[in-house]
């Protein structure tokens, strides 16, 4: 999520990239099929958070899979770097807002030739909201304190 204004102090973002995905059986194995396949640029390291607190576990230590047994279809990949500027977040599981409002809702767009669907702002901030991380919910906090100085600076 990112929130960009005229005023640098009011603008901000997560500094990490969120994919919703429909689980079934093997979705995420699938998705390590695919990871391993790519040439990352940069040393990275790869987590899996199970769903409903079950922990984190390390699949990827920056040169070889690990602990894959303990990977299931509900739960995120984190993506980061060894710093973590940034990262991406591959989640499996049935969000707060069904998949089929959040694809009638969203947009389109093409990222690296593949088309995508993005959610629309509102649903955006109820999935952060509702999923409870410590970095959505601040920035969050940020949102609602620049949507009201907005307000005020449009009355006065």
């Amino acid at each position: 999520l990112n929130a960009y204004s005229d005023s640098p102090a009011d603008s901000f973002t997560t500094k990490d990239s969120d994919f919703l995905m429909r689980s079934g059986p093997g979705a995420a194995l699938k998705v390590v099929r695919t990871l391993r396949t790519i040439r990352w640029p940069e040393p990275v390291r790869v987590v899996f958070v199970g769903a409903l607190g079950a922990g984190v576990v390390p699949v990827y230590d920056g040169k070889r899979w690990i602990n894959l047994h303990e990977v299931s279809d509900r739960g995120t990949f984190n993506i980061s770097t060894p710093d973590a500027f940034y990262s991406l977040d591959l989640t499996f599981g049935e969000p707060p807002v069904p998949f089929d409002v959040l694809e009638h809702r969203s947009n389109s767009a093409t990222l690296f030739g593949v088309r995508i669907k993005i959610a629309r702002r509102e649903d955006l901030i109820e999935l952060k909201r509702r999923a409870g991380r410590e970095k959505d919910l601040l920035i969050l906090r940020r949102l609602e304190y620049a949507k009201k100085a907005r307000t005020t600076k449009r009355r006065a």
